[in-house]
C-alpha cells in the first residue's frame, strides 16, 4: 500500500508543472488515507551529516530546519532536463548543498519517509547564461 501510494505521488508530482523557484507545496494525489496531504516541508539543503541521518535544510520562508530521517527513509531524485521524467532511488550520500527538497514526514513527524530531490535549476541557468555554440 505504501509503494502504491508513493508511485501515485511520483506520477501526480511528474504529471504537474513544479517550478523550484515557486514557494508553493505540492498536494499529493487523493488515495483515502492521504487525502490533503502535502510536502511537510519544501527548500534548499545547506548541509548533510550522513552519520547523524540528518539534513540542515533552508525552507523557502527563509527559515533553517532539520530534516532527520532513518534507514526506512526512500530517497527519489528528479531531474528537470530528464526526457524520461522518471525518478530514480538514490542514497542520501547523493543529497548535495543546493538540492531542493520535498519532504513528506511520517504521521508523528519523527522522521522523514520520502525525500524528492530536485536539481538545483542553477544548472539550467548555468547552460542558458552560456549561450548559443
Amino acid at each position: 500500500m505504501y509503494r502504491q501510494t508513493v508511485l501515485a505521488f511520483l506520477t501526480w508530482f511528474l504529471g504537474v508543472s513544479f517550478v523550484a523557484g515557486q514557494g508553493s507545496l505540492a498536494k499529493l494525489p487523493s488515495p483515502p488515507a492521504e487525502a490533503g496531504a502535502s510536502c511537510s516541508r519544501v527548500g534548499g539543503v545547506l548541509g548533510r551529516n550522513a552519520f547523524a541521518r540528518t539534513f540542515l535544510l533552508k525552507l523557502d520562508d527563509g527559515q533553517i530546519e532539520t530534516v532527520p530521517f532513518s534507514r526506512w527513509t526512500e530517497f527519489l531524485k528528479i531531474s528537470p532536463n530528464s526526457r524520461s521524467r522518471n525518478p530514480r532511488e538514490i542514497e542520501p550520500t547523493d543529497i548535495r548543498p543546493g538540492d531542493r527538497l520535498c519532504v513528506l514526514f511520517d504521521p508523528s513527524e519523527a522522521t522523514a519517509r520520502l525525500i524528492l530531490v530536485l536539481e538545483p535549476v542553477r544548472a539550467l541557468v548555468k547552460i542558458a547564461a552560456a549561450g548559443p555554440r
